[in-house]
């Protein structure tokens, strides 16, 4: 076995792909054996047909502490390995979701960022600290600084302070927060949810919610009439049709590789 396999354990729980970074001696801090079995782990989740929905989250009281400063990875390694986490959690096809059990710095923001949806735990803090070790919080940023407002961007990071949960989503670092006896039950809502929609429409939803904003108007209406033209007549749209007019739960299709 792997160190990065030692340190991120991959679990199916049904439909689910779960990917639990596992490292307590440091924190669950985002070294590179840390990245490299989250970066296995997601493309592993990705190919699997049976996958439909992808948790990720930390185990024991920690999401992740950050950065591993201990770690001796080659610095280009760890900049790509962030790279090919956080474009592959964009660009995936399957909703990814943070389940953020505790505190959550540096690096690790990012993380739960770029997550289609996060539910935090109400007294983990969060904080982009690296000003205060003479760093900066760039790779985290890339997919930070579009959740957030330009002057909430500038209070979190260059002030370096930590925010509990209930400020992060209220800042819209993460979707929501909640009491740690209810973190579960809230997973388990937003999965459930998510298991209801049809993959190729969670997909092309995926799809919009990333491009338009970056698209000027025209070619926003071009993608909407493309993805429209193209999933109209689809399996998965008529199944869902037959399924409302027969009042049942809709039995989706695999979508196509």
């Amino acid at each position: 076995m792997s160190n990065s396999e030692q340190q991120v354990r991959v679990e199916r729980r049904g439909l689910v792909a779960w990917l639990l970074v596992d490292s307590p001696a440091n924190r669950n801090a985002l070294g590179g054996p840390v990245l490299a079995g989250l970066v296995s782990g997601l493309k592993d989740a990705l190919a699997s047909p049976e996958v439909r929905v992808i948790v990720l989250t930390g185990t024991g009281n920690v999401f992740s502490s950050g950065a591993d400063l201990r770690d001796t990875t080659d610095l280009a390694v760890i900049e790509q390995a962030y790279r090919n986490l956080f474009e592959g959690i964009l660009d995936a096809d399957k909703p990814v979701v943070a389940r953020i059990n505790g505190h959550c710095f540096g690096g690790a923001i990012g993380l739960a960022a770029v997550c289609d949806l996060s539910v935090t735990v109400d007294e983990a803090l969060f904080g982009f600290t690296e000003v205060r070790l003479g760093r900066t919080a760039t790779l985290a940023s890339v997919v930070s600084l579009p959740r957030l407002r330009p002057g909430d961007a500038a209070e979190l990071l260059l002030r370096g302070n930590r925010i509990d949960g209930s400020r992060a989503a209220h800042l819209g670092l993460v979707n929501k927060a909640v009491r740690r006896d209810r973190l579960d039950a809230e997973v388990e809502d937003i999965v459930t949810d998510l298991l209801a929609g049809g993959p190729l429409a969670l997909a092309n939803t995926k799809r919009l919610i990333r491009q338009v904003p970056l698209l000027t108007n025209d070619e926003a209406w071009d993608l909407a009439f493309r993805i429209t033209r193209e999933t109209a007549e689809s399996p998965e749209a008529l199944e869902g049709t037959a399924a409302f007019r027969e009042k049942r739960a809709p039995i989706w299709p695999t979508p196509a590789g």
